[in-house]
């Protein structure tokens, strides 16, 4: 995964997802679809995104995966300009990364949400 994160730092997505991909059919592993997840969503691809970060969901895995699918929801759901939903799914995402004291994540996903309260 390490060589997957480094394209992910220099911004070569595409090599990026094609290491997750081959890893995550090696390992069905939370950490490897919203790691993909993300990877599809800055990629524009939303449906590859929504279905990595489904798998987290239906999983039921640890709270720092479910609180990043939940997160990765959310910026779907705004790319889709579906506010309400988006605003649900960063809601239950700083809910979970408070209950973790991952205080910054859950400041970044109050503003999410924030931000698409005062959009209406």
């Amino acid at each position: 995964l390490l060589e997957a994160d480094i394209y992910c730092r220099f911004g070569i997505l595409s090599k990026a997802i094609s290491v997750y991909t081959s890893v995550s059919v090696l390992k069905s592993s939370p950490e490897v679809w919203t790691t993909l997840g993300d990877g599809y969503l800055a990629t524009g691809l939303l449906r590859l995104a929504v279905r990595n970060y489904q798998a987290v969901l239906e999983a039921g895995s640890d709270l720092v995966s479910l609180a990043g699918a939940e997160f990765g929801l959310g910026k779907v759901e705004y790319e889709r300009r579906n506010y309400r939903a988006a605003q649900q799914h960063f809601k239950r995402a700083g809910e979970i990364f408070l209950s973790l004291g991952m205080k910054e994540q859950a400041a970044r996903s109050k503003q999410a949400s924030r931000e698409i309260e005062n959009r209406r």
